[in-house]
């Protein structure tokens, strides 16, 4: 008689336990999570609605969130608790409320955001009561994930080649700055910096000195800093000091390229600038002064070679011919002549010859007189 009586009270027990229970006969098979966006820019909301599938009286939901990236902003459809990275949110049916399919909630981008964060909410929930009913909906086993990008709107980086010198002079170093400019320009891990000229000249040459160890990179050449640099952010502006010189006179084009060395060195930003290079006139004088040179001794010597001769040997040693009061050089060498040739009359012959007659003529006249005396 105990034993039957002490099964009844443990099969009584058991029913009051089964009825006084939550009962989870059913899933939430049509849930479903919807965000508004999939990229956000800093200072933007995104909103995350949440569908049931079913009128529920009761649950609670806890949605999971990087708090380095958004701020929780508000919520419909229950009672928030933001946890720092997790709002749970909670709702029971009370007199005059009205069963929910679905809730919502808002959060906002970080506005000091820089860079591209790929990032996720994920959502889970238990304590599901459907509408008008004793039962209870299983609890989510597993969270669901949706991904969003948070990440500005990046602007096209800008590349520059300048120069403050008036002109280009070949065969001569001129100092340019290569500018790289963005309001906001996407990061990147590697970026490559080099420069193509056109007409391809080999001795031509765009040097780079790197400031920590003093290596020169020519960038017509090779890539600067070799495995690339940092850049993106807010107001990026990179300025390159760099020392060009072409070797010829012409016209030349110097294409600028900033490329990704993660990604194939894919092109980021190029720029192609035409410049014109004039000939070294420095050169040219320096030139032109040694052929002056050279011209103004030969001009000498000739002067010197060519002098009139009075006498025909001279004349004719200095191939010079004289006509009337006017003379033509007819062949013009820098042959020394034999003799030094004179210039001008030469009147000291005639009064040496008369001087010999007179002599000669008084020697005569004092042996005739001799003569005539000894007889």
């Amino acid at each position: 008689m105990k034993k039957y009586i002490t099964s009844i009270c443990i099969v009584l027990v058991l029913m009051i336990s089964i009825l006084s229970g939550k009962s989870y006969a059913i899933s939430l098979d049509n849930l479903n999570v919807n965000l508004d966006k999939t990229v956000v820019r800093p200072g933007e909301n995104i909103e995350i609605k949440i569908y049931f599938g079913a009128l529920l009286e009761e649950y609670i939901f806890n949605i999971a969130y990087d708090n380095k990236i958004f701020e929780y902003v508000s919520s419909e459809g229950g009672d928030a608790i933001d946890q720092g990275n997790i709002v749970e949110l909670k709702f029971s049916k009370k007199e005059n409320d009205y069963s929910k399919d679905h809730i919502s909630l808002i959060f906002k981008a970080k506005n000091d955001i820089t860079t591209s964060n790929p990032t996720n909410f994920a959502v889970t929930g238990k304590n599901f009561k459907i509408e008008n009913s004793d039962e209870y909906v299983d609890n989510m086993d597993s969270s669901i994930s949706k991904e969003v990008l948070v990440e500005p709107e990046y602007e096209d980086y800008v590349i520059n080649l300048d120069y403050e010198a008036e002109e280009i002079i070949a065969n001569k170093e001129t100092n340019m700055q290569i500018s790289i400019t963005s309001n906001i320009g996407r990061y990147y891990e590697k970026a490559k910096l080099f420069a193509k000229v056109t007409p391809t000249d080999s001795t031509s040459r765009m040097i780079a000195i790197n400031e920590e160890d003093k290596k020169e990179y020519d960038l017509f050449k090779t890539f600067w800093k070799d495995d690339g640099y940092k850049i993106g952010g807010k107001d990026v502006t990179q300025v390159l000091n760099v020392t060009t010189m072409f070797e010829k006179s012409g016209e030349y084009s110097v294409t600028l390229n900033l490329v990704d060395g993660e990604n194939n060195d894919n092109i980021i930003v190029s720029k192609t600038v035409n410049l014109l290079v004039n000939e070294n006139l420095e050169d040219g004088n320096s030139n032109n002064i040694a052929n002056n040179d050279l011209n103004t001794t030969n001009i000498i010597n000739n002067i010197e070679n060519t002098n009139i001769a009075s006498d025909v040997s001279a004349i004719e040693n200095s191939n010079i011919n004289l006509k009337g009061e006017n003379s033509n050089v007819q062949t013009n060498t820098n042959t020394v002549p034999n003799m030094l040739p004179k210039t001008g009359s030469n009147i000291y012959i005639p009064i040496l010859i008369i001087t010999l007659l007179i002599i000669s003529l008084i020697i005569y006249i004092n042996n005739k007189n001799k003569i005539e005396n000894e007889k």
